[in-house]
């Protein structure tokens, strides 16, 4: 996945309304308009208007999570926010968050490790011309359908390879080697899956469903 860079600098990606909705603690930018809460997030954006809303999922629960995806599809559906342009920030290739996102009408998300000082920049020049951000559904096609998260605690997942039987637990090494890139169907798990047994009556679902 190649990702076009912005060819202007901040000072000039600048000028555009932007609301960014954030849980981290203390983070501010002054050309920002920044909010803590869902609901604000949406008072905002019902009652003003914005060239770009931005949805930061970084250090979030499982619980807000979800409801942040929640606020995704009321803004699309709004008819007083539906318009305007909305991306989310996240931190990493997380299959069944992209895809409750796209659910939600999400076209654009940026892949940021964490929040620092060149977010203003980065989201005026999304703004301007679309740079700094992928397609959802391109993040999708690079992600395995097989990989399972199973939540352990309120802000923590762990990875299993759902065609090894749902026991070998996926770290870094082999999500950078194949699960989270677009070779992720030469590996030889996804090539020769083994599902774990279940009991009588019940199928192996469809990973591309899950």
């Amino acid at each position: 996945m190649s990702l076009k860079s912005c060819s202007r600098s901040p000072l000039q990606c600048s000028g555009n309304r932007i609301l960014l909705y954030t849980s981290v603690a203390g983070f501010a930018s002054g050309s920002l308009n920044v909010v803590t809460s869902p609901i604000a997030c949406l008072n905002e954006l019902t009652h003003q208007p914005f060239d770009l809303a931005a949805v930061a999922f970084h250090a979030t629960s499982l619980k807000e999570r979800k409801a942040l995806v929640e606020l995704c599809l009321v803004v699309r559906k709004n008819p007083h926010s539906a318009n305007t342009l909305l991306t989310c920030l996240v931190a990493g290739k997380h299959r069944v968050l992209l895809e409750s996102l796209q659910d939600a009408g999400v076209a654009h998300v940026m892949l940021l490790e964490s929040l620092d000082d060149s977010l203003a920049g980065r989201l005026q020049c999304f703004v301007e011309n679309r740079t700094g951000a992928f397609a959802t559904d391109n993040v999708l096609a690079e992600i395995c359908p097989y990989i399972h998260y199973v939540p352990i605690s309120r802000r923590r997942e762990i990875l299993y390879c759902r065609a090894y039987r749902d026991r070998l637990v996926l770290g870094p090494h082999l999500l950078n080697l194949y699960c989270e890139t677009r070779t992720f169907s030469d590996c030889p798990y996804y090539r020769q899956p083994k599902f774990a047994k279940r009991p009588r009556g019940q199928q192996t679902r469809n990973p591309w469903n899950t």
